[in-house]
């Protein structure tokens, strides 16, 4: 009989684990952020080819919680997730609406999605999209 149990081997302090994990969430990134741009590239493409305001804005919104789920980890899904919401607005913000308003806040998400997809394979076209939109929902002209 044995008096004293073996000793299985004791996991790695909780720091190491932390380290090991913070490693593989960063090795795992630029996977994640070729699979963010896809999905941006199927969001942007349902606003491009929508047929009626109501549709691009429903596309729209989807592209917004696209870019809100990412937004943490990827600094392009932030800034997307600041510029999409703001381009919304134009059909469901307090006081905004009618028929000839939410065309024009359509074609303007329309052409902010045909950009992104132009932008969209190069990555200096994609960081030049984001600072002139933001730039233009702020209202600098530049």
């Amino acid at each position: 009989m044995r008096l004293f149990r073996r000793k299985s081997a004791a996991p790695p302090p909780a720091d190491q684990q932390a380290e090991r994990d913070i490693k593989a969430w960063a090795a795992a990134a630029p996977a994640r952020h070729q699979e963010f741009l896809r999905k941006s590239e199927e969001a942007a493409r349902r606003v491009a080819e929508t047929a009626d305001p109501q549709a691009t804005y429903e596309a729209a919104v989807d592209f917004c919680t696209l870019a809100a789920e990412h937004s943490l980890a990827q600094s392009e899904a932030s800034d997307l997730a600041y510029i999409w919401p703001s381009l919304t607005d134009g059909m469901d913000a307090p006081g905004t609406g009618g028929e000839e308003a939410d065309a024009a806040a359509a074609a303007e998400m329309k052409r902010a999605a045909n950009e992104w997809l132009s932008a969209l394979s190069d990555p200096q076209a994609r960081a030049e999209y984001l600072k002139r939109w933001s730039a233009q929902l702020m209202g600098d002209p530049d």
